[in-house]
Parts: structure tokens; C-alpha cells; sequence
């Protein structure tokens, strides 16, 4: 398997109906592992296997630009792979695309082939120099998790029926020895921009209310 440029890696599989004695085509391939599905476009197809019968295919396909593409097909195939003296044979089943650059193999079915590894145990290990984490090794390496509000920039806009009546709760009361408190809190969200007044002032509207140790 070759690296092309950037983050591109391709490799010369074998292809070929799965009709026994069907003749075996070399073919370039790229080996996308963010591909969930194979694909083939209709021109390469014709060349394998001209009279190949293709059954209907559901799926809507995205590119990683958010284009979408509906396939014409599906396509059974047969794949072979000869890697460091290792050889592999699967058959997959292929979207057939209109247009394509070359032929794509999806993550799973690279590594079926044994053209990608997946070492899950290193995954799924995290370790630091003692091998654990206290609280002051949390706050410090991550310490940009713990800073500010958390606020995302921009302005989310939240879509309405205006056939709607508005419906506004009625205020209720706040035990006298926690009115200081939830007032300070008030204004400090407010102070930081997390909330604002939306009309005349009202007693603080808050159903339940406890105070927490």
C-alpha cells in the first residue's frame, strides 16, 4: 500500500465478479477508514464486469465537502489482496456512483483485508508517568475545560409558533433567609451575560428552592 499526497493511501487490489472463472482486474483503490461503505463508479464497473446486475440501493451518500450523492446501485464483488506475502479475499458489496476518481474501500473493509490495523487495546488506554490522575493533574492539564463559562460564540437562533399564546408563570416566594442569596446570583449572571430581564421586574420565579452544602 502507497501514501499518495496529504492524507491519501492507495493500494492495487485484485477485482472481479463473483461468477467463478471471472477475470481478475488490477485496480488502483484508495482506503478511506472514514468510509463507512465501498464505492465504485459505473465506467470502472463495465470495465470488470459489463453485464453485472446491480440490485437497488437506499442509501444517500456524503461527501466529506457535505455533498450528497444518491448511487445508482449496489454492486457484490470480489476482492483479493496481496500484501507482504499475505493474501486476502473477500467479497463486498460496492455503491456504484456516476462519477469517481478511483475506486474507494471503506475502513472495515480495508481492514478485513488486512490493509489497516486497529490496535483497540492502545486506543482505549490512557496513562500518565505515575499512572493516575489526582485532581490538581486534572485541573492543571486541562485546565482550559475549567476556565470561563463555557459560552460557544455566535448566536443561536430558536424558531417559534407564533400562533401560540405566551404563557408566563405566576412568581413565586422565596424564603426570606435565601432572598439575599438567589439575588446576588441574579446579578451575576446577569453582570456575565447569561441571562437578562425580559419585562418588568417580578419576584424571583423559582418553584422549588434549596439551599446546597
Amino acid at each position: 500500500m502507497k501514501k499518495g499526497k496529504g492524507p491519501l493511501y492507495y493500494a492495487h487490489l485484485k477485482i472481479a465478479d463473483t461468477r467463478a472463472n471471472a477475470e481478475k482486474q488490477r485496480k488502483k483503490c484508495q482506503i478511506d477508514c472514514g468510509s463507512s461503505v465501498n464505492c465504485i463508479d459505473v465506467s470502472t464497473l463495465h470495465g470488470i464486469a459489463r453485464d453485472i446486475q446491480l440490485r437497488n440501493s437506499n442509501s444517500v451518500l456524503k461527501m466529506f465537502n457535505n455533498t450528497k450523492i444518491r448511487p445508482t446501485g449496489v454492486a457484490t464483488l470480489r476482492i483479493e489482496s496481496r500484501q507482504w506475502n499475505r493474501e486476502s479475499s473477500l467479497v463486498a458489496d460496492f455503491e456504484v456512483v456516476p462519477e469517481a476518481p478511483c475506486i474507494l474501500i471503506s475502513g472495515s473493509t480495508g481492514e478485513k483485508l488486512g490493509l489497516l490495523t486497529f490496535d483497540e487495546e492502545v486506543v482505549n488506554t490512557v496513562s500518565t508517568a505515575d499512572g493516575n490522575l489526582t485532581k490538581n493533574d486534572i485541573l492543571t492539564i486541562y485546565k482550559d475545560v475549567f476556565t470561563g463559562l463555557g459560552k460557544l460564540p455566535g448566536t443561536y437562533h430558536i424558531d417559534v409558533d407564533e400562533n401560540k399564546p405566551a404563557v408566563q408563570h405566576a412568581p413565586r416566594r422565596v424564603a426570606h433567609p435565601l432572598r439575599s442569596e438567589l439575588k446576588a446570583k441574579r446579578k451575576q449572571l446577569e453582570d456575565k451575560g447569561i441571562i437578562r430581564k425580559s419585562g418588568p421586574a417580578h419576584s424571583l420565579d423559582l418553584q422549588h428552592c434549596h439551599s446546597q452544602k
